[in-house]
């Protein structure tokens, strides 16, 4: 799946670093369900392990704050 995620349009920089939906949430300051309803929405982009755990790239989370500090 990570290369999936790195032949995207948008994947500027190879994945070297994956977070939980915990960690995603603590960081941001928002709840999981926040981070789960994001990832279904498409807002966001991660991968499922074989037993249903999200992991989100680490280059999500710059992409946020990018996109934070530009607008």
């Amino acid at each position: 799946m990570l290369q999936l995620y790195q032949m995207r349009e948008n994947a500027d920089k190879p994945v070297k670093e994956v977070v939980s939906v915990t960690e995603l949430a603590a960081r941001l300051g928002v709840e999981r369900k926040s981070v789960y309803r994001w990832l279904e929405a498409g807002l966001i982009i991660g991968f499922r392990l074989p037993g249903g755990h999200y992991r989100i790239p680490l280059n999500e989370l710059e992409r946020i704050y990018g996109a934070e500090k530009r607008g």
